[in-house]
Order: structure tokens, then sequence, then C-alpha cells
């Protein structure tokens, strides 16, 4: 399992992303996840090469997926990725069963054009997916039930745990269809308390060993409001890997 950082994590820092993306070549990260008008930067693309950090997804918004051939398409073979993230979709679309449903034709049609380009669609969810509905379902199962099954997930297990849910638990229920996944440390109070890693309610110890068994290859740290961006990379960073070399060799022993 690599790990990388989510750049939004450092999006408040006045500087270049070429020097932002040096700061996380600085840290045991092997990568980093940005969006899609960075990846087509061709000075982000050459750095990246040059500090040798690998890109797992490259995000994507709405005008992206829509006419994905306006430069998304481009960047992704830039830089030899074949996964794009839809990052978020607003708790309009998962307010009721119908409203899931349609969103779930809504991204189908997404999974499908990127197809066409031998691109595969992830989707990362927030805690509104996981809203009750009635029927002991919630808006997540009926999304998962009637999206496009060739569509994967990064599963941002901070968030699941805020919606009221087990991140080790729907990690496993998802399979394999979880390459991905951000960690995410937040106070599970049902609001966006956003916390340092080992701070919050996120375990771990649980989510990790279960990553591992469902064959994730990314663990990508993200921390949506940090104090200080720089200083909660280089500490969070460290505990992350270690995190994941621990989880690593329980699994051998």
């Amino acid at each position: 399992m690599n790990t990388a950082v989510q750049m939004y994590t450092l999006r408040t820092l006045d500087e270049p992303l070429v020097r932002t993306l040096e700061r996380v070549a600085e840290t045991p990260l092997d990568g980093a996840e940005i969006g899609a008008d960075g990846a087509a930067d061709p000075d982000v693309q050459a750095a990246l090469e040059e500090l040798n950090l690998g890109v797992p997804t490259v995000g994507a918004g709405f005008d992206d997926l829509e006419a994905p051939e306006e430069g998304l398409v481009d960047a992704c073979r830039a830089l030899g990725v074949d996964r794009v993230v839809l990052g978020y979709l607003g708790p309009d679309h998962f307010e009721s069963a119908d409203a899931a449903e349609e969103t779930a034709e809504l991204v189908s049609g997404f999974v499908e054009t990127l197809a066409d380009y031998d691109l595969e669609l992830l989707y990362h969810n927030h805690a509104h997916e996981f809203v009750e509905i009635g029927d002991g379902q919630t808006a997540f199962d009926v999304f998962l039930a009637h999206v496009d099954d060739r569509l994967q997930f990064e599963l941002d297990v901070g968030w699941v745990g805020t919606g009221g849910q087990d991140p080790a638990t729907v990690l496993a229920d998802l399979g394999d269809r979880t390459p991905i996944i951000h960690v995410k440390d937040m106070h599970f109070d049902g609001e966006a308390d956003f916390a340092d890693l080992g701070e919050g309610d996120l375990d771990l110890e649980e989510v990790l060993p279960v990553a591992f068994d469902q064959g994730v290859e990314w663990a990508i740290y993200e921390h949506d409001e940090p104090d200080d961006p720089i200083a909660a990379l280089e500490r969070d960073s460290q505990i992350l890997v270690d995190a994941v070399e621990v989880a690593r060799a329980d699994r051998s022993d």
C-alpha cells in the first residue's frame, strides 16, 4: 500500500504548486493527489517526475467529466494516470431514495464516458451520503444499488465515521471496489470537526488491516482545516506511514 497527500490539505500555502510538491517530496509519502488544473500544467508534470512522486488519481469536477476530451484526458495520459475522482456531490443528490437513484444514473453516465478513454471513475464520499432514508437504508445504499458497477470508490473513512457509520465495516462491505482510501481524522460527532491524525475518533489500527484485506493500493492523507498545513503534513505523514508499516508487518507475522 502506497501513501500520499491530497493537495487540498495544502491549498492555503501562498506559493506555486511546484514548491508545495517539493515539500511533499521531503516527507516519507510516496505521492500527491492533484486536481485536473494542476495535472494539466507542464511544470507540475515535470516536477512530479523529477521528484519521483506518484499520482494515484486526478480530481475532476462536472465540467471535466462532461467534456473530458477538453483537457482531462490529455492530463491523465501525460501523468500515466488512469483513475479520475469525482470529489464531491452536494447533499441534495442524496436527500431521498429518488435523489440517490437519479445521482446513480448521472454518475453512471460519467463512468461510461470515461470508459471510452480507458479511464476509471472513483467517487469520493462525504458524510451526507449516509443519511438514513427509511427501511433501514442510507442514501449510499440506494446509490450503490443503482450505480454502474464499474464505479470504484475513494472512501473517505473520516467522513464515513462522521456520517454515523463504522469506517472499517463500510470498507469491508465495498469489497474490491475501493482501491483508494482517504485517511482523514475527525471527531465523529456528526459535524465537520477535523483533527490531526491520532487526535480524533478514527481508529487506524482497525481500518488499515481491512484496507490491506480489500487490496487498497493507496492511503491518502487529508486534513481539511489544519492550523499549520506544513506542520500537519510533516507530522501526520510520518504517523500515516508508520501505521501502514505496522499493519503491513502484522499481516506477515
